[in-house]
């Protein structure tokens, strides 16, 4: 039963080519800032994808209601928006 690891008897074969080891390290470190930088980026478009058709249709509709409302018809007169509630579909 193994109950713990000895790091003494850790050793590296040839100590002249330990330097080599700080590339992969340090494109180590650039892959796990850039992870988390993607991480970061992915929710906050999500967020902002969340929001956003509501937000774009409110104001859609309301650029439409406007130009309606500016040539004498209302919402409901043109067809635009959700139908009453006490009328069936046609």
């Amino acid at each position: 039963m193994v109950t713990g690891i000895d790091f003494s008897t850790l050793t590296f074969g040839d100590a002249l080519y330990l330097w080599l080891l700080i590339a992969p390290a340090v494109l180590l470190v650039l892959w796990i800032i850039q992870v988390a930088r993607r991480r970061k980026d992915a929710k906050l478009y999500q967020a902002a994808c969340y929001f956003w058709p509501v937000a774009r249709s409110t104001i859609l509709v309301e650029a439409v209601e406007a130009v309606y409302a500016a040539a004498g018809e209302s919402g409901a007169q043109a067809g635009i928006g959700a139908p009453p509630l006490n009328t069936a579909p046609p």
